[in-house]
């Protein structure tokens, strides 16, 4: 009889964790532990649910799926001792999703969701006695302001970061790290700035590329300051679900991977063109090394600073040798372009996240 492999999985109401986990469901002989915060497991499974909505074929995976209320952030992941004794002595992989991914997050909240629960996945990984791999979800902005081309062997380049998010997700990414060369393998995906999926733009909750566009076609610029060679690189959540699934069912004892799209967005183009798009007033485009703060409202000013790192990006994330590996297993990435970002623009205004204004006399 084939053993069924547990796999134990958090952050999967997340967009991204939802993703691998419809890949997840695709895996046979394995049973999927899905750890969920609320007050109650009535509750976590009504969150199950919800996201069970976008998955087919439900009722042939309800057996292999186990609920386990909990938290990322508490000793012990916030479950019951007897509960997580068991876990440990049989849980055979782990996929950590969970994170708290604002950009605009405060230091002690990423310090809590992001390096807190590292540390308790460590104590939680080197205590189960079969685990044999632990995936861990960073992220590419950990290369902060990095300056030039970042690849997956780097780490620590003396970069220094744009907000809270990036520094606790660096300091997680450590904890990680240092757990190399364990009795389990490590394998650390580090995906850009993951947007909705690819054909259909859908997506759980709006982040930061949203964020910064929703203000756009909200008419708040006045005054854009660019640094005209930026680039931006997204990826569409689908593809880096499987780029990972693959990856972790294939991957190098230690392993980094970068999760990425082979191309880059010109910042100043994708400004321009969404602008279009949305029939926004266009505001006027500055050079950023010739940008004046004074020349504008306090208000904009707030605005400008939240969003100065987008527009002012430097950092080119090189995947090369991920893209290596991904090729041998077959692993498909379409090109992504400008019907794209519409795709993604098209989705945010149905679900009123974003408008589109009518067209004005410029």
């Amino acid at each position: 009889m084939t053993k069924v492999t547990k796999i134990f999985i958090t952050g999967v109401t997340g967009v991204l964790g939802r993703h691998i986990l419809k890949l997840l469901f695709c895996q046979r002989n394995s049973e999927l532990i899905l750890l969920m915060r609320g007050s109650n497991l009535n509750i976590c499974k009504e969150r199950y649910r919800i996201v069970l909505k976008e998955i087919s074929k439900v009722g042939k995976i309800q057996a292999r799926v186990r609920i386990v209320l909990g938290d990322v952030t508490k000793p012990n992941l916030g479950i019951l001792k007897k509960d997580y004794d068991q876990l440990c002595n049989s849980v055979d992989e782990i996929f950590h999703c969970a994170a708290f991914v604002d950009y605009y997050q405060s230091f002690q909240k990423g310090q809590l969701v992001n390096v807190v629960s590292t540390k308790n996945m460590l104590k939680f990984a080197n205590r189960c006695s079969s685990l044999k791999r632990l995936n861990y979800i960073s992220t590419a902005f950990i290369a902060g302001n990095y300056q030039g081309e970042f690849k997956e062997g780097d780490f620590d380049r003396n970069q220094s970061f744009n907000g809270s998010y990036e520094k606790s997700k660096f300091i997680s990414e450590g904890l990680i790290r240092n757990a190399f060369n364990k009795k389990f393998d490590i394998s650390i995906y580090r995906p850009s700035a993951i947007v909705g999926e690819y054909a259909s733009g859908n997506v759980a909750n709006y982040q930061m590329f949203y964020q910064f566009f929703r203000s756009l076609s909200l008419n708040l610029f006045t005054v854009m300051p660019l640094y005209h060679k930026g680039v931006f690189n997204l990826i569409p959540c689908d593809f880096a679900a499987k780029a990972i699934y693959l990856l972790s069912k294939n991957s190098s004892r230690n392993a980094t991977y970068h999760i990425i799209s082979p191309e880059n967005f010109l910042i100043t183009k994708l400004v321009k063109s969404s602008v279009k798009y949305f029939n926004s007033k266009e505001p006027l485009y500055v050079d950023i090394k010739n940008f004046n703060p004074g020349d504008i409202s306090i208000s904009e000013q707030k605005l400008i600073q939240l969003f100065l790192p987008f527009l002012n990006y430097r950092t080119i994330f090189n995947g090369n040798a991920t893209f290596r590996e991904l090729k041998k297993l077959g692993y498909d990435s379409h090109p992504l372009d400008e019907q794209f970002i519409i795709k993604l623009f098209d989705y945010a205004i149905y679900n009123r996240f974003m408008i589109r204004n009518k067209r004005h006399n410029v």
